[in-house]
């Protein structure tokens, strides 16, 4: 019988202590991770709103200098305004920046959805990090049992 048999117990129950402290830390900073993954996406969803705000304030500006440049080449023309073909413009021009507006605003929305369901998925990962984590320390725990109890001492 070797010397270190007595110890054997003792260094396997101080081995697996530290195997079990450490699956504990190592659930505990891969949930940390995710959740600061999910508050990162949740950020940039916030964020797809105020990029549509400043889009949209952006298209308004645009889509009003195209009706000034449209009403200038319309009076250069001689084409009366109000009635005819200049009437039909811009309808058609209100029509379409409608349109681009909704588009835009679907886009937005749909981009955010995206976003907030990573931040989901991210925060179900964070849950699913600690169950590992407890599961590992669960199997330490009762890998350490099994041992002790088939040592010959």
């Amino acid at each position: 019988m070797s010397f270190l048999t007595p110890l054997a117990a003792p260094i396997s129950v101080a081995t697996t202590t530290l195997g079990i402290i450490q699956a504990g830390k190592i659930g505990d900073y891969n949930a940390a991770v995710n959740n600061r993954k999910a508050a990162v996406l949740e950020q940039e969803g916030k964020l797809i709103d105020k990029q549509l705000e400043f889009d949209l304030s952006q298209f308004d500006k645009e889509f009003r200098k195209l009706e000034g440049k449209t009403q200038v080449a319309l009076a250069k023309s001689g084409a009366a305004t109000g009635s005819g073909t200049a009437q039909r413009i811009k309808l058609s021009n209100l029509r379409e920046a409608e349109i681009q507006r909704n588009t835009m605003t679907y886009n937005a929305s749909i981009a955010q959805a995206k976003k907030f369901e990573e931040a989901k998925f991210a925060r179900i990962n964070a849950d699913i990090a600690k169950e590992q984590a407890r599961f590992e320390q669960i199997r330490l725990a009762s890998n350490l049992g099994t041992s002790l109890l088939t040592m010959k001492g």
